[in-house]
């Protein structure tokens, strides 16, 4: 935050096992401008990998784990698009403009991380 407070965020509805990157893939793509992304997307992989480690995962590297992030971010557009469609508000403005960074951001990610070449 801008004051210098933590801010955490938890999300339990979709619980599950996959890969260690999926998240923060999902999150970055989606969350920040593509710039911003671009510039700081391995210092922020590389912490996330720290933090892993420090929870005792075990059995990966760091390049594993960027691996991880870039095939996670191709989940953006899906889940984005879920979200949009099931969402129970009423779509608002501010919710329009929410989805469309989403699906802008993450197709961008798609662009620039090429995810699909690790398949």
């Amino acid at each position: 935050m801008p004051d210098g407070s933590d801010v955490t965020t938890l999300d339990w509805q979709t619980l599950g096992l996959g890969l260690a990157g999926r998240d923060i893939g999902y999150f970055l793509a989606t969350s920040l401008e593509p710039a911003t992304r671009r510039a700081h997307e391995h210092e922020l992989v590389s912490a996330y990998y720290d933090t892993l480690l420090s929870y005792g995962v075990t059995g990966m590297t760091l390049d594993q784990c960027f691996e991880d992030y870039r095939l996670g971010v191709a989940q953006g557009p899906l889940i984005t698009i879920l979200g949009s469609v099931y969402a129970t508000a009423e779509p608002s403005a501010e919710s329009d403009a929410m989805f469309a960074a989403m699906i802008t951001r993450s197709c961008a990610a798609i662009r620039d991380l090429d995810p699909f070449s690790l398949l």
